[in-house]
């Protein structure tokens, strides 16, 4: 199965690709699933098609592609990591993982162009294997780790190179705006069991500049989601199936939760740095206890992956 986040007449929507046409989501399920990364979390692959299956079809040709799951919880990216260019370029083989971060926002769809910075002549092109985690799971094993992922998609890791090159982290010319293509769309596991059967081939107008068996890599697919990581790999949300039960009754505390949450990551940093090592956080909200507690709850242990400790104590008002 192929899916694939895409616009419609200006409008996000996701859906299943059938031949040269898309069945997107219709009213009803983006109600309940507003984009692919909530689909696929609280529905998981297997159901995905059936979410659709009663949603229109538009031929490819008339909608614009976004990246395959645009509001990624995380985008590790994997350096030097295929054997045969790490020996044209003499370096010595990794003994670990080189690690580095992608921001979401700095993707862009396929077929969309990427954009070369003003401050950069060094656009540079690199295609690479997008492997997209569609389970939760943390310190996993190279038996397991295929059971976590949702599937695999094609992406152009443009790189601005003089940026990438200022210091040892390959992230500041990894992260301009609209330069990480990923898509068209995820192909799912059933129909790729293997990964290392596959061939990278990128060709810049026409002509092939990498050609590469994805067997070259030095950490394969089943080694990477193990201790290396240094944070859990989970399917593009942190929403746990009983909240996100009672959210899909309540859209609104959705949003709500999603905008406290952006605002003490952002501000509780700045707490801290001004020594204030203990900071009160009072939320109140109306509908109920049941709403108030499943809210908080979240909200803690999205802060504590994080990394920002937070105790919750829950006090009823009268009033």
């Amino acid at each position: 199965m192929r899916i694939s986040s895409v616009k419609v007449a200006g409008k996000a929507t996701y859906g299943v690709v059938e031949g040269d046409t898309i069945r997107v989501a219709d009213g009803e399920a983006l109600a309940q699933y507003p984009d692919l990364r909530s689909a696929l979390s609280e529905v998981g692959v297997e159901k995905l098609a059936s979410l659709v299956s009663e949603g229109p079809v538009h031929p490819l040709a008339d909608v614009s592609f976004l990246p395959v799951v645009p509001n990624a919880d995380k985008v590790f990216c994997i350096g030097i990591n295929y054997a045969s260019h790490i020996a044209e370029t003499g370096r010595p083989k990794p003994e670990k993982p080189v690690v580095f971060m992608r921001y979401a926002n700095s993707q862009t769809g396929a077929g969309q162009p990427i954009v070369r910075p003003l401050d950069s002549e060094q656009l540079d092109y690199e295609g690479e294997l997008a492997v997209v985690i569609g389970r939760r799971g943390r310190r996993i094993s190279r038996d397991e780790a295929f059971n976590h992922v949702a599937g695999y998609a094609c992406y152009n890791d443009g790189s601005i190179s003089d940026f990438r090159r200022h210091s040892f982290q390959f992230g500041p010319g990894k992260n301009f705006p609209n330069t990480g293509s990923f898509g068209p769309w995820l192909v799912t596991t059933d129909e790729i069991p293997d990964p290392s059967t596959l061939t990278l081939t990128t060709r810049l107008n026409g002509e092939v500049m990498q050609h590469a068996p994805i067997s070259d890599l030095v950490f394969d697919v089943r080694a990477l989601p193990n201790p290396h990581w240094h944070n859990d790999l989970r399917p593009f949300t942190g929403r746990d199936e009983k909240v996100a039960e009672f959210l899909r009754g309540h859209p609104e505390s959705g949003a709500l939760l999603d905008d406290i949450f952006n605002y003490l990551t952002r501000w509780l940093p700045v707490y801290a740095a001004n020594d204030r090592s203990y900071v009160t956080v009072a939320i109140g909200c109306t509908g109920g206890r049941h709403r108030s507690v499943y809210i908080t709850e979240q909200l803690a242990q999205r802060l504590r992956d994080d990394g920002i400790p937070l105790n919750v104590r829950h006090r009823e008002l009268d009033g």
